[in-house]
């Protein structure tokens, strides 16, 4: 008797270890997926957006996706290719006004060679802040709906970091989307 209590403490013993391994090994893969889908790039993340079905709902989000946009422009990480791809997402988020002033050949050789002049001075967005939806400032001209929206954007250079302050101007469409019109450099306090 005893010795089959033996023998069943041992296949016991075997088997919790054997389903330990498995959860282990289980787990282990779980862990490798979720490490693999995080490395998704934020170029990936962009260019996996469907603006056509899905678009951002306020000023703020339009001015946050083209912000992230840029900095993915000037990381210096993205290939002819991505710039392009990224360059199409961005002009969707263009108003025909804007696209209009600047056909697609036109912008992308444009856009691509501030692009390499970022690069050759050793420039990058580090950071940006929009403005929150408090701050927004929005109004009505010629039964059109505009907004303006602040932004910050700090650049990272050879030993030093500048600030670039923009307001974009965006404009409802008839479909009730947002779209930037167009940008301007602001002045802080201390340019006046």
């Amino acid at each position: 008797m005893k010795k089959y209590k033996k023998i069943i403490i041992i296949s016991l013993l075997v088997a919790m270890c054997v389903l330990y391994y498995y959860y282990l090994s289980a787990n282990d893969t779980t862990e490798k997926k979720k490490k693999s889908e995080k490395v998704s790039t934020e170029v990936e993340k962009i260019l996996s957006k469907n603006l056509d079905d899905i678009y951002p709902a306020t000023p703020r989000e339009v001015v946050i996706l083209y912000s992230k946009i840029l900095k993915c422009y000037y990381s210096g990480k993205c290939s002819d290719e991505e710039i392009t791809e990224l360059a199409m997402q961005s002009r969707k988020l263009f108003d025909d006004e804007l696209l209009s002033k600047n056909p697609t050949d036109e912008y992308l050789e444009d856009l691509k060679a501030e692009i390499k002049q970022y690069k050759e001075e050793g420039k990058k967005i580090s950071t940006y802040i929009i403005a929150k939806s408090g701050e927004i400032e929005y109004k009505t001209f010629q039964s059109h709906y505009y907004a303006m929206v602040d932004s910050a954007y700090y650049l990272k250079g050879e030993g030093n970091t500048s600030r670039t302050l923009e307001t974009y101007t965006l404009r409802k469409d008839s479909n009730g989307r947002w779209k930037i019109v167009f940008w301007n450099l602001t002045k802080t306090s201390d340019e006046e």
